[in-house]
């Protein structure tokens, strides 16, 4: 069960959310931006 950090204990009262993504080849930084994008929108 994900917890919530709450004001009391000197936090916003936001989720985290702790993600990585493993990139398997190079790639031009404007490239992984876009596609980290398109990542983000998806999952929300």
């Amino acid at each position: 069960m994900p917890s919530v950090n709450t004001a009391s204990k000197g936090y916003r009262d936001l989720p985290i959310a702790d993600s990585h993504i493993h990139m398997t080849y190079p790639m031009p930084l404007s490239e992984q931006a876009w596609m980290l994008r398109g990542y983000m929108d998806y999952f929300g």
